[in-house]
């Protein structure tokens, strides 16, 4: 084991912590917490992402966080994390009523060459029917029928309320003589 997996370690057991207790704390995966204090970066999807956990990590147990994540950052592009498994991924079964599913690999080289890359699944799209040639001028006499309709609801309601006076009340404007 390297340095690095090792010095977290020592922190987390220094703080007391267990692997789970830290892994609740930093709200990281259990599986990562205990990956990064064996050196082992094969679950971790993405160097920023690991930059990210092994700050986090550092910050729980009281590290400064600068040096380990430059530890961190070495050992991840020499692309080589010392007690990582080889891991092949397992073949994949399509479920039932699955369309357009790709092809399995038939021999080890077959996984080598090309390794399996999981695809969104085709499903057959929804086609709607075709609009009719005129369809925007439908919408616009619609629209200006609705302003129209607005418009005369307003003009009957102004005059409505510049007609209708309560009893005793004089209409704005008109003087008394």
């Amino acid at each position: 084991m390297s340095g690095f997996g090792e010095t977290l370690r020592a922190a987390r057991e220094a703080k007391g912590y267990t692997t789970s207790q830290l892994a609740a704390t930093t709200r990281l995966l259990l599986q990562i917490v205990e990956d990064l204090e064996h050196d082992v970066f094969t679950r971790i999807p993405a160097p920023i992402y690991g930059r990210g956990f092994v700050k986090l990590y550092c910050e729980a147990v009281g590290l400064d966080p600068r040096p380990l994540v430059a530890q961190y950052m070495e050992l991840q592009s020499k692309g080589d994390s010392p007690s990582a498994p080889q891991v092949t991924p397992p073949p994949q079964v399509p479920a039932a009523g699955v369309m357009n599913a790709p092809a399995m690999p038939q021999t080890e080289a077959d996984m080598k060459e090309k390794p399996h890359v999981p695809r969104r699944l085709d499903l057959p799209r929804m086609q709607l029917p075709p609009l009719p040639r005129h369809t925007w001028r439908i919408a616009v006499v619609a629209a200006a029928a609705l302003l129209a309709a607005w418009a005369l609801a307003a003009g009957i309601r102004a005059v409505y309320r510049a007609t209708m006076t309560p009893p005793g009340e004089q209409p704005a404007g008109a003087g008394a003589s």
